[in-house]
């Protein structure tokens, strides 16, 4: 008989006691910072490279329908401006990862759907669950839910060896919960407690006074659970 490892980072909800040292406040400060930053690199991802790709594309486009030149020699412009696209689009989703704007437009229902929308086109599956409605969460408890999303679905791709994955966003009167499950290659917490993003995750939860727990067996797969108050 195989028994399961299950190794809670949090075994309860995290409890905020107050903070002699100013501890709370400088992660929260240096997370903030990180994301400002994340903010400013991908307006100018935006407002610089991806302009000139944009219009780079353009005019291959233009040379490739107006070139008198032989067949050989167009359809090599075709091609490149193929790979100009596709460069442009790479760096569209770096922009886009760097600080996620659809979080801000649709909330946290539509950020997670497009999130797992752009996983599903890497060819990962994604069976996701989402509530009706936007639930009712701060700026920093959105972006905290999200940044986990976008992790745990990004070690499935690297670390889970499996095509599929599960998305679950539930409300109650007083939490959110948000899981994200596979069936892959799992791990053993022992030995990988301070990888795969787990103490990011960790001080994003606790400054939201919430808990993460993270369940992974080997070859059985991994559950992250996070839970934060409304």
């Amino acid at each position: 008989m195989i028994s399961e490892t299950a190794l809670p980072l949090t075994a309860r909800p995290v409890v905020v006691h107050p903070d002699r040292f100013g501890l709370k406040g400088a992660r929260r400060r240096s997370i903030d910072e990180q994301e400002q930053e994340r903010k400013r690199i991908s307006r100018e991802l935006h407002d610089g490279p991806l302009q000139d790709i944009a219009a780079l594309v353009l005019k291959i486009e233009f040379m490739s329908a107006r070139s008198a030149a032989s067949a050989p020699t167009a359809s090599e412009l075709r091609e490149l401006q193929q790979e100009v696209a596709q460069l442009g689009h790479k760096i569209r989703l770096i922009s886009h990862n760097l600080h996620p704007s659809i979080l801000e437009l649709l909330g946290l229902t539509g950020a997670l759907n497009a999130l797992c929308s752009e996983f599903q086109q890497q060819g990962l599956r994604v069976r996701l669950e989402l509530p009706r409605e936007n639930p009712r969460l701060d700026e920093q408890a959105r972006l905290c839910l999200y940044r986990i999303a976008q992790e745990a679905l990004h070690n499935v791709v690297r670390h889970a060896h499996c095509d599929s994955a599960d998305v679950k966003l539930r409300q109650s009167e007083r939490t959110i919960v948000l899981t994200i499950t596979d069936h892959g290659a799992g791990f053993d917490l022992k030995q990988r407690r301070s990888g795969l993003g787990l103490i990011s995750m960790k001080e994003r939860v606790t400054l939201m006074q919430g808990s993460l727990n993270v369940h992974s067996t080997p070859g059985r797969g991994t559950q992250i659970r996070v839970t934060v108050p409304v």
